[in-house]
């Protein structure tokens, strides 16, 4: 899976961060659906994954046990400082860990559930190298949303 971004966003709700840990996860959890097997390929996806699951809990406040707390360290943004007990540390290890659970479940029930449409796309990289939104339409459909460059361009 990969992320093409239209535009720079500043403020993402909760349910977008999850939408972008499902998008990470998607090439792992294909890889497990797809061939049994899992490489390092998804690397980087899984670095990305893990910092934004743990900024989502311990900066941003969005945990159902730690709602509404950030532990981010105003003094100097590149150094994190632990003003935590280990107790409020294992809770964060806790809900990043579910979060990211919760998250490649929903990427392999997605790959699943469009495994067909995958395979065809497959296909149709074999055959062409490079693959164009028309291709992606003509197997999955249009988007279910407009983007925001669609809509400014209406």
């Amino acid at each position: 899976v990969m992320n093409v971004p239209e535009e720079e966003k500043f403020l993402n709700t909760k349910s977008e961060l999850r939408a972008m840990l499902v998008q990470f996860l998607g090439g792992r959890a294909a890889e497990e659906l797809f061939t049994g097997h899992i490489s390092t390929g998804a690397m980087n996806d899984l670095e990305r994954v893990t910092r934004q699951a743990y900024g989502m809990i311990a900066y941003a406040g969005m945990s159902d046990k730690l709602m509404n707390l950030s532990y981010y360290s105003s003094t100097d943004e590149y150094a994190f400082q632990k003003p935590y007990s280990d107790k409020t540390a294992e809770m964060i290890d806790a809900e990043a860990k579910a979060l990211i659970d919760a998250q490649y479940k929903r990427a392999k029930a997605l790959l699943d559930e469009h495994k067909d449409g995958h395979h065809e796309l497959a296909n149709v990289m074999l055959e062409k190298e490079v693959i164009y939104a028309e291709d992606v339409e003509r197997i999955f459909g249009k988007r279910p949303w407009t983007s925001r460059s669609e809509e400014l361009l209406s």
